[in-house]
């Protein structure tokens, strides 16, 4: 974790002096890290909620560099105190643990107590993503991210931890094409109503002939296409898009916007054209889930590249345009839509199914309402809870996640939704109680994971795979190995 996400998980209790808050007991300790840039401001609020979860949320160090150890050292006595062990102890560089003396090993993890860990370090697992054409970290950079993620790994890996999470399941979403096969397992899986699954290729398809039988006939028969990086997050480029009217401009958006990029490292998929210029975001933290209608693209908004203006066919969003996008609110009076502030709800009060215990897709997917009819010349409505709830189950459980944010579209004129990109632990803007909700679910998997430990298992350990040049224990669902 970067020193400024330290800093703002190490300060006082927002809870006033003299007149503490009552505390659920027993108290847990929690490791956070998160990247530099992301996320900085979501972490404050939380470590000002912690208290009143009895939760002590401690920084996780992953570098055993200078400036990791300084933000360490500025953590407040109060945590020492209260949990009897110094805070200079809880940082030492672990002498006997693989890794060059990471200060998260195994030891060090031991040294820290804790009882769970939330990451979300998705900047550094995409630096470690192997694509052509992406702008490379000097060596030294890439092996200090490496053992950031060996150093993780390691610490989710202790048997006294609990992973809000599994590690597997983010590496999947930080690469879109094994995003897309993720999505596209789990929905033919679900057969979910009201849910269509876009098809994709790589760009070595697009820039087949024409009459080749490699490229699917929706790439070759018309447009418009979207066109992405295969990295889904780290550098800016990772976040911008290209729109091109067909086939011919996605094939000259290949040889110039995108030059310096192999054709097999960009995903293509259709743009589709009527969704209002709305994009529904449901998020989802365990089996709570609330829904928020954003702007989305169109092609107003994007800008022409490639060619004179009017003549490329080609339009680029660039990373400002999308952040921009992501940050305009939509009031929409839809089912399902919360507004101004929305908020999970409380647990079985509500949101119906966005609190179910029901983790059986199938009987999910016959509860779901039916959609709203389209009506011409309207936005399309948001999906119900009982769909998106469904639809977080699905590509959930696919992953392996509890936290994660699901972008949808809606076909205007046919009513049917589309995925359209996936999330890891997104930062629940503008969900008032994305905090206290996410504080209790930290809980629960902690008491579900202690309960399951007190009874003998006979499952045989989960293979390990080699992600990034690290090794990630893979996730087993629906009795098949998921990396």
């Amino acid at each position: 974790m970067p020193p400024s996400c330290g800093r703002l998980l190490s300060g006082p209790s927002s809870t006033a002096a003299g007149s503490p808050s009552p505390s659920p007991s027993p108290t847990f300790r929690v490791g956070v890290t998160c990247n530099a840039k992301k996320q900085s401001l979501f972490f404050a609020h939380l470590n000002e909620a912690a208290d009143r979860h009895g939760i002590q949320l401690v920084p996780l160090p992953l570098d055993a560099g200078d400036a990791e150890r300084e933000w360490q050292l500025s953590q407040s006595p109060r945590h020492a105190d209260r949990h009897g062990c110094s805070d200079s102890d809880s940082i030492h560089e672990d002498e006997d643990d693989a890794g060059g003396g990471l200060a998260a090993g195994p030891s060090a993890v031991a040294r820290l107590q804790l009882d769970a860990i939330i990451h979300k370090r998705t900047d550094d697992m995409a630096v470690l993503l192997p694509c052509h054409g992406d702008s490379p970290l000097d060596a030294v950079a890439t092996e200090a991210v490496r053992g950031r993620m060996v150093a993780l790994n390691a610490a989710l890996a202790a048997p006294s931890v609990t992973a809000v999470d599994c590690l597997s399941g983010v590496w999947r979403v930080v690469d879109r094409f094994r995003l897309v096969d993720a999505v596209d397992a789990a929905l033919r899986r679900a057969r979910l109503p009201h849910v269509g699954i876009l098809p994709h290729a790589d760009g070595a398809a697009l820039m087949a002939p024409a009459r080749s039988c490699t490229a699917p006939r929706w790439l070759t028969a018309g447009g418009p296409l979207l066109l992405k990086r295969r990295r889904a997050c780290g550098e800016a480029a990772s976040h911008e898009l290209l729109l091109v009217a067909d086939a011919a401009a996605g094939r000259r958006a290949l040889s110039g916007v995108l030059s310096r990029h192999y054709p097999a490292d960009v995903l293509v998929t259709p743009f589709i054209e009527d969704h209002g210029g709305v994009v529904f975001k449901v998020y989802a933290i365990g089996r709570s889930v609330t829904i928020q209608t954003r702007a989305s693209i169109s092609p107003a908004l994007g800008r022409e590249v490639g060619g004179a203006a009017g003549g490329s066919g080609i339009l680029s969003f660039d990373i400002d345009t999308m952040l921009s996008l992501k940050k305009t609110r939509l009031p929409h009076a839809g089912v399902g839509d919360m507004g101004g502030g929305s908020s999970f709800g409380r647990p079985g009060v509500g949101g119906g199914w966005a609190t179910s215990p029901c983790t059986d897709v199938q009987a999910v997917s016959a509860a779901v309402e039916p959609a709203s009819p389209p009506i011409p010349g309207e936005p399309p409505s948001p999906p119900s809870h009982p769909l998106a709830s469904a639809l977080v189950r699905a590509i959930g459980g696919e992953l392996g996640m509890t936290l994660l944010g699901i972008d949808l579209v809606c076909n205007a004129r046919t009513g049917i939704y589309y995925v359209v990109d996936v999330n890891y632990f997104p930062g629940y803007t503008g969900v008032v109680d994305a905090h206290d909700v996410l504080l209790r679910h930290v809980r629960e998997v902690v008491n579900d994971r202690r309960g399951r430990s007190s009874s003998p298992s006979s499952a045989p350990p989960s293979p390990v795979v080699g992600m990034g040049g690290v090794g990630v224990p893979a996730f087993s669902a629906g009795g098949e190995c998921r990396v």
